[in-house]
C-alpha cells in the first residue's frame, strides 16, 4: 500500500486542476465575446488572463504526460514489484530508476514527482565526470548520483559506492544492476569515516537521506553499521579516484581524516561534498577546519545550492558570513562545495555555470 503521495493521487489532483483551468478559460471566453462591443481595457485584461491560464494549463498537461510515463513503468497492483520512475537528466537517455515505495518524504518523493533530484548538483556531477573515470559515491542513498556517474564514465570507468542504510543499499544495488552500459561497480554496505570498525547510525523516520552518525537528541532509532576508511580502501590501488561525491550528513571531516595518508601522497580528486555546519559540529568537528584543510590542499572552491541557478566562487569571508546567517547551527542550513584542484582542466566543464 502506498502512502499519501502516490502517482495516482497526483494524477487525480492534476486532472482536477486541468478541469478547473478549462472551466475558467471557458468563462473568460464567454465574457470576452459578450463584452466585445465594449472592447477596451477590460477585454484586454480578460484576454491576458486567458493567455496566462492557457500557459498554466499547458504546464500541467506536461506534468500529466510525465506521470503517465511513470505509471507505465511500474506494476502498481503488486507491492512486491520495484517502484520505478523514469529518470530524466539532461544529456542522458531517460532510464528506469527505483525509489522507495513509502517512508521517504524528500528524495523519493521529488523523484516521483519530477523524474529528477537536485537538478543543479546533478548537472555539475554529470559534467565533471568523464569517460573512463574512477568515481567514489559516499552516502549513495538509493543511487541517483551513482547511476548518473556510471552512465557517464561508461564501461571503461569504475564506480565505488558506499551506503550504510540496509533499505537504501538494497535499492542502490538494484538500480546499479539495471544499468546495461555502465561502469564496473563495487558497492559497500558501510559508512566511510576516520576509523575502521562500527558505529551507531541514527535513523530518520521520514527522510531516508537524513541518517546521522551523531545523536541529535530527537530520540531516533539507531542501528550498528560498519565503517571503512579511504586510506585502507585505496592502499593497494594503482590508480586513485578522479572524483569523490560525498553527502553524509556531517561526516565529511571524518572522511577526509580517514584519507589523510592518501592525500599526503598527492591524491587530489575533484570533490563535490556537503558542507553542513550543524552536522559537522554534531559529529565533533570544526566546520572551518574542514574548509582550511581543503584550502591548504590547494583547492579552488565553489558554493552550490539548489536555490541558486549558478555556482558561486567561495572564499573564507563568504563562508564565515554564511555560518552566521543561512548556515548557522541554529538554522541547520547547508551548502555543497565543489572543490577542484588548482589548475584542473575540469574547470572548463562547469565554467559556464559559475557566476561572473
Amino acid at each position: 500500500m502506498l502512502i499519501a503521495r502516490t502517482p495516482f493521487r497526483q494524477l487525480a489532483r492534476l486532472y482536477a486542476a486541468i478541469l478547473s483551468a478549462s472551466e475558467s478559460l471557458s468563462k473568460l471566453s464567454d465574457n470576452a465575446i459578450r463584452d466585445q462591443p465594449a472592447a477596451g481595457s477590460d477585454l484586454r485584461s480578460q484576454l491576458d488572463a486567458n493567455s496566462r491560464d492557457l500557459q498554466s494549463m499547458a504546464q500541467r498537461v506536461v506534468r500529466l504526460e510525465n506521470l503517465v510515463k511513470h505509471l507505465r513503468l511500474q506494476n502498481s497492483n503488486n507491492p512486491t514489484c520495484p517502484f520505478l520512475i523514469e529518470g530524466r537528466v539532461e544529456g542522458l537517455t531517460p532510464f528506469p530508476f527505483e525509489i522507495h515505495r513509502a517512508g521517504d518524504e524528500f528524495i523519493s518523493t521529488q523523484l516521483e514527482e519530477t523524474g529528477s533530484w537536485e537538478p543543479l548538483e546533478t548537472d555539475v556531477v554529470r559534467r565533471l565526470c568523464q569517460p573512463g573515470d574512477f568515481v567514489l559515491d559516499i552516502g549513495s542513498n538509493i543511487g541517483w548520483y551513482s547511476v548518473i556517474a556510471s552512465k557517464v564514465i561508461g564501461r571503461t570507468g569504475r564506480l565505488v559506492a558506499f551506503e550504510p542504510d540496509p533499505d537504501n543499499f538494497a535499492i542502490l544495488s538494484r538500480n546499479i544492476e539495471r544499468i546495461l552500459d555502465g561502469a564496473q561497480a563495487s558497492l559497500h554496505h558501510a559508512a566511510v569515516s576516520d576509523t575502521e570498525g562500527t558505529l551507531k547510525l541514527f535513523l530518520s523516520a521520514g527522510n531516508r537521506g537524513d541518517h546521522r552518525i551523531f545523536d541529535d537528541g530527537t530520540q531516533r532509532d539507531s542501528i550498528e553499521v560498519q565503517t571503512l576508511t579511504l586510506d585502507v580502501l585505496l592502499a593497494g590501488e594503482h590508480r586513485l579516484p578522479d572524483l569523490v561525491k560525498s553527502d553524509t550528513q556531517g561526516s565529511e571531516a571524518r572522511i577526509l581524516r580517514g584519507a589523510g595518508a592518501t592525500l599526503a601522497r598527492g591524491w587530489r580528486p575533484v570533490f563535490v561534498i556537503e558542507f553542513w555546519p550543524f552536522g559537522l559540529c554534531g559529529s565533533g568537528d570544526d566546520p572551518m577546519k574542514l574548509w582550511k584543510e581543503l584550502s591548504d590542499l590547494g583547492y579552488q572552491m565553489f558554493e552550490l545550492t539548489e536555490q541558486q541557478l549558478q555556482l558561486l566562487p567561495l572564499d573564507e569571508e563568504r563562508l564565515r558570513l554564511g555560518m552566521t546567517t543561512s548556515m548557522s547551527t541554529a538554522s541547520e542550513g547547508f551548502i555543497n562545495i565543489v572543490a577542484l584542484p588548482n589548475g584542473s582542466n575540469r574547470l572548463a566543464a562547469i565554467e559556464h555555470l559559475i557566476a561572473k
